[in-house]
Order: C-alpha cells, then structure tokens, then sequence
C-alpha cells in the first residue's frame, strides 16, 4: 500500500502540462493555473479572473493578459456556430475593428480557438488576441491585448504563458461552490446571462438584475 501511494503521488506531481514553474499562478479557487510573463505584475480581478500587467511601458502603453472563467453549464465543444458566435461578438461595440486571424490550436491542455483582430480605443491602435478554451464542460478565456505597433513584440510572450495553461480537471466546475452550499450535485445547477434581448433598461446596459429559480419537489411526512 505504502509504494502504491508513493508511486500515485509522483504521477500527481508531474502530470503532463502541469506547469511547476515557481513563479506560477493559481486561482484561489482552483479553477486554473497558468505561469504569467517573467517580473509581470498580478492583478486579481474578481472571482476566477486575474490580470498580467507589463510592469514597464513600451511606446507608453504596457501590455497585458486578462484571464476569466466564465460561468456556464455543461459547455459544448466549440463549433462551427460557436465560431461565427464569437468572431461576431468580439466585432461589437469596437471602433475601427477588423478580424485578423481566426483558427483552431492545440496546446498541452487540449485545443483552443484563437482569433486575434484590430481596433481603436482612446485614440490608440490596439491589436488583440483572445484564446477560447472549454474544458470538462467549462469555458475560458484568456485574452491578450497591446497595440498593434507592438503586437509581433509580445505575441510569443502570450503564446508561451498560455502553453503552461492548467484548467480544473473537474467537470463544470463554475457550479461547485452553487452544488457545495446548496448541497445538490453541480448537474442540478445553471446560470444563464442574458442581454434581454436589448429591450429595456437591462437590454440597454443601464441596469441588472439577478433571479433564483429552484425546483423543489415536496414530500409528505407518514404519520
């Protein structure tokens, strides 16, 4: 039992794609690790979302990488559809934007839809690359922007820290801490975010709202 144990705890250890960098960042949550660029600086964000910063300006704007894990139930893989779905939604509200690139790659995770595209934000050329991963039912994004000056510059740099990219092994996991407090398998829960279809003060940005729905199934108790 003693070198059974021993031997599962080496094949943990060094999994294959398990950055073991000691510069590595982990959610606290567990939801993903990745190695940012070396000396750039961590900026927690929010729940399952961090942000690498250059620490130093190049051409008076420091690059960065923005990762989030976006909360969404049972993630099919990425298709044909979700393709079109995303080239469109990175085109909207972008002054100026052009789609540049757009294609499948595989990384030691699994495969990631890359598209990269240009737009003007305060007056800068800006050039963007967004990696959309789904993993075991959850969906990722790890985003990189800089201007388009510097893009060639640092778009390897990107590359590299998104090779080290370590999602959770769990099947979607954006619902365990609903499961965990509600006490219910993760099957049981969803969230949905919508747009309201655009009508109305939610549909135009100017408000939010959040509902909980639950099904619950009474029993009667036998005298």
């Amino acid at each position: 039992m003693k070198t059974l144990f021993l031997t599962v705890a080496f094949l943990i250890a060094f999994k294959p794609g398990m950055a073991m960098a000691a510069n590595e960042y982990s959610d606290p949550d567990g939801a993903y690790s990745i190695v940012p660029p070396p000396e750039w600086k961590i900026i927690p964000k929010g729940r399952n979302e961090v942000e690498f910063r250059a620490r130093i300006a190049d051409q008076n704007y420091r690059p960065g990488i923005w990762i989030v894990m976006v909360p969404s139930h049972g993630v099919q893989p990425i298709g044909p559809k979700e393709e079109a779905e995303i080239k469109s939604l990175v085109a909207e509200g972008r002054d100026e934007f052009r789609l540049v690139t757009s294609e499948r790659r595989s990384f030691p995770f699994g495969e990631a839809y890359l598209v990269s595209y240009e737009h003007t934000f305060q007056n800068l050329r800006m050039k963007t690359a967004e990696a959309h991963i789904v993993h075991r039912g959850t969906k990722y994004l790890v985003n990189f922007n800089t201007l388009t000056a510097t893009f060639d510059k640092y778009f390897p740099v990107y590359l590299k820290s998104l090779e080290t990219f370590s999602p959770a092994e769990q099947e979607d996991y954006a619902f365990v801490p609903f499961a965990k407090r509600l006490q219910i398998p993760t099957g049981q829960v969803n969230v949905k975010a919508t747009t309201a279809e655009r009508v109305g003060t939610i549909g135009r940005g100017e408000a939010i709202a959040a509902y909980a729905v639950a099904a619950v199934q009474l029993t009667r108790r036998r005298a």
